[in-house]
């Protein structure tokens, strides 16, 4: 049975395209308005999985979605997951795939004209180290979109995930993931229930284990599994006279 709402309207407005999930069985789905998403597909995997709420497609919020566009494969960005717990550290399960793709960084590294390593914090922190490579350059993000996306068009090719692989994709930088494919999403209080009905939300092209030859393919020709991806997962950019016309059903 859905709860009466309260007397004021309440919207939830996503803070990256993966807060749909958490109301599949993670946390109890509050009493709102309406949920904004990014694409059409998440809405109907919100709809599979027996969200009992108001859901609209409002667009990808960070940035404009842009086409696929080829580069030259000369500067590699890679961001590794940035520490988000309170003492600054990262989460248990976060440390062992850093450590494995950071290893496979600094293997490729000679095939590229420049390695920017893109971390949060501290080097520490991250729980990586400066090689003293000539063409490996460390650069403390200040975790903000705008930076991010001033990284993200600076460079040929983005190893990522989370928010910046996410914003990379919606740049239409080619873009590899290092750390969201095959598992069921979760958090520390549960895993999601229905995970066979949105698969899909796992990223097509990983670097776990690609070649520097594998990579330079990679920039020149658009992968369309990721094309797919990109419109079940980030949609179009952002609709706010959409946003509106639903917030003015309210006040």
């Amino acid at each position: 049975m859905r709860e009466k709402f309260s007397q004021k309207p309440v919207f939830i407005y996503p803070h990256t395209p993966f807060t749909w999930w958490i109301w599949d069985g993670i946390y109890r789905a509050h009493p709102v308005s309406c949920n904004f998403v990014g694409s059409e597909a998440i809405k109907n995997a919100m709809g599979a999985y027996g969200y009992p709420y108001r859901v609209e497609t409002c667009g990808f919020s960070r940035c404009s979605v842009k086409p696929w566009k080829a580069t030259e494969g000369k500067v590699l960005l890679y961001a590794p997951n940035h520490p988000i717990t309170k003492k600054h550290e990262l989460r248990k399960r976060d440390k062992p795939v850093t450590a494995r793709t950071f290893a496979h960084i600094l293997k490729i590294a000679p095939s590229f004209e420049k390695v920017i390593i893109r971390y949060g914090y501290s080097l520490e922190a991250s729980e990586i180290w400066d090689p003293k490579m000539p063409n490996v350059e460390f650069q403390l993000s200040d975790l903000t979109t705008t930076s991010s996306i001033e990284a993200i068009d600076a460079a040929d090719l983005v190893i990522a995930g989370q928010t910046l692989g996410y914003l990379a994709v919606a740049r239409g930088k080619p873009t590899l993931f290092f750390n969201q494919y095959g598992i069921a999403p979760y958090e520390t209080s549960g895993h999601v229930k229905s995970y066979k009905k949105y698969t899909w939300i796992d990223f097509p092209a990983q670097f776990d284990g690609a070649t520097a030859a594998d990579l330079q393919r990679f920039v020149r020709e658009p992968d369309f599994a990721v094309e797919e991806w990109k419109i079940k997962n980030i949609g179009e950019t952002f609709n706010p006279t959409k946003v509106l016309s639903v917030i003015r059903e309210f006040v």
